[in-house]
């Protein structure tokens, strides 16, 4: 009497232990290939350029922003500017705000006339939007894209610093908001029925902790979709946008902890400008890490040709 045949079962576990450990040996190839593209594209360079240049912006932000405030100051009058400086006394450290720093800042700001400002304005504007110049050119580089035109590429440059300088005073209001109404708040719960409610001061932390979130997530994003010079939709950067902006809101979250725990005397204002600089080279690298991450696992860019030349 023959035998039937017997057909292996591939519900039985040790016919799914091979594929298990293929599935496993693809996704360690996978993540392999990542990193040697990572490696070929020169990121860390790029992020090493990326900071340098961020530096420079950061010098023509304030600019910008003290130009503007210099106009707009130069059309109020004294009481309302006495006001602000009591306002400001309250939000900055005790080493600026004590003396007549602020008040002196503010008449130098007054001084300025619109002509001068206007002019100030115009030329830092173009300097900071060289970040996103180089910006475009690293992520060309990622995606293996060309560069725009000159008129084009510029245009979209001092579009994006745009952005970035709203974004900035965005993320500081938030700041300055989450600090000021935190006690405000536990003020108000002590005269109501809910004086026994503890975490009312964890929450407007949340709360900030979750707008600054959003504020980098909209960096982050529009950076991934506009500055490449190729068409990027939001189902294929939204990957990018979480990792840079995560890793961005963690920097964010312990850098309080060591301003309150290490910066004190002179070694901790060395500290201060050592954690400031790498600042600027942690942003450059996670928002280059965030762009191979897009490219890598959402385009399907995975060749580590490491000459081209956007």
């Amino acid at each position: 009497m023959a035998h039937d045949k017997q057909v292996p079962d591939i519900n039985a576990p040790g016919e799914k232990f091979p594929e298990v450990i293929q599935s496993i040996n693809e996704e360690v190839k996978s993540q392999i290939t990542f990193l040697s593209k990572f490696r070929h594209d020169r990121s860390l360079i790029l992020a090493k350029a990326l900071a340098y240049s961020l530096l420079t912006a950061m010098f023509s932000i304030p600019l910008v922003l003290l130009s503007i405030l210099g106009i707009v100051l130069g059309g109020l009058g004294p009481h309302v500017q006495d006001e602000l400086i009591i306002h400001l006394k309250g939000i900055f450290p005790r080493a600026i705000a004590s003396g007549d720093i602020i008040r002196t800042i503010f008449h130098q700001l007054s001084r300025v006339s619109s002509a001068s400002g206007i002019i100030v304005i115009i030329l830092a504007i173009f300097v900071g939007s060289r970040l996103f110049v180089l910006i475009e050119k690293c992520l060309n580089i990622i995606y293996r894209s060309h560069s725009r035109k000159f008129f084009a590429r510029n245009f979209i440059a001092i579009g994006m610093l745009l952005l970035f300088i709203v974004l900035i005073i965005v993320l500081t209001l938030i700041m300055i908001l989450a600090s000021s109404l935190s006690p405000f708040a536990l003020a108000l719960v002590k005269r109501t029925p809910m004086a026994h409610v503890p975490a009312i001061g964890y929450l407007f932390s949340l709360a900030a902790v979750l707008g600054s979130l959003v504020v980098a997530g909209i960096l982050f994003q529009t950076i991934y979709m506009v500055m490449p010079n190729r068409r990027i939709t939001f189902s294929k950067s939204w990957q990018g946008t979480l990792v840079a902006a995560g890793a961005l809101q963690i920097y964010l979250s312990l850098f309080p902890l060591y301003a309150t725990r290490f910066l004190g005397g002179y070694m901790g204002q060395v500290g201060f400008a050592i954690m400031l600089l790498a600042f600027f080279y942690y942003f450059g690298l996670i928002l280059v890490l965030g762009a191979e991450v897009n490219a890598y696992f959402s385009e399907g860019i995975r060749t580590t040709n490491s000459h081209f030349n956007p």
